[in-house]
C-alpha cells in the first residue's frame, strides 16, 4: 500500500536533515580519505596515483563488490554487471567531468601510458566476454583476477614510474 501523499510530505521535516547530515558526512569523510591516502603515499614513499589506484579504489568499491556478490549468489547477473558497468561510467564520465570542471586534470607519465591502456583495453575484453558468450565464465572471471593481479604487481613493482 502506497502511503498517502501527505504522509509522504510530513515525513520530510525528519528526512531533509537526515539527508543534509548525510551529505556533510560525505563531504568529510571524503576529504578524510584523500588527506589519509596522501599522508600514507608519503609514508610508503609512493605516489598518491598508485594510492589511488590501490587503497582507495578498493575502499571505495567495496560496496559494488557486495551488492554484485550477493546479486550473482541470487543468480541476478544483470544486477551485479549493471552495478559494475553503471559505476565505471558513472566514475569515467560525470566524476571526471565534475572534477575536470572544477579544478583541471593533467593526465601524465603512468596514467597516460600505462593505466589508461589498461582500462581501455580491460573494458574491450569486457565487452568481447559479454558479446561473444553473454556471459563471464569461471574461467574468464580468474582471467580478470589475474589481470588484476599482474596489474597490482607492476604498479608496486614500478610505483614511481612517471607521477
Amino acid at each position: 500500500r502506497q502511503p498517502e501523499l501527505t504522509d509522504r510530505w510530513s515525513r520530510l521535516p525528519i528526512a531533509l536533515p537526515a539527508i543534509l547530515a548525510g551529505l556533510a558526512g560525505l563531504a568529510y569523510g571524503a576529504d578524510s580519505l584523500v588527506a589519509g591516502a596522501s599522508r600514507v603515499a608519503f609514508a610508503l614513499g609512493v605516489s598518491t596515483t598508485v594510492v589511488g589506484l590501490t587503497v582507495v579504489a578498493v575502499g571505495t568499491s567495496l560496496p559494488e563488490l557486495a551488492t554484485s556478490l550477493v546479486a550473482a549468489m541470487r543468480r541476478q547477473p544483470d544486477i551485479a554487471i549493471g552495478n559494475v558497468l553503471g559505476s565505471n561510467v558513472f566514475n569515467a564520465l560525470l566524476v571526471l567531468g565534475v572534477a575536470g570542471a572544477i579544478h583541471p586534470m593533467e593526465f601524465c607519465g603512468r596514467t597516460r601510458w600505462i593505466d589508461g591502456p589498461v582500462m581501455i583495453a580491460l573494458s574491450v575484453a569486457l565487452v568481447l566476454m559479454t558479446v561473444t558468450g553473454r556471459r563471464i565464465s569461471r574461467a574468464e572471471g580468474f582471467c580478470l583476477l589475474a589481470t588484476y593481479a599482474a596489474y597490482l604487481t607492476l604498479l608496486l613493482a614500478k610505483p614511481g614510474l612517471g607521477n
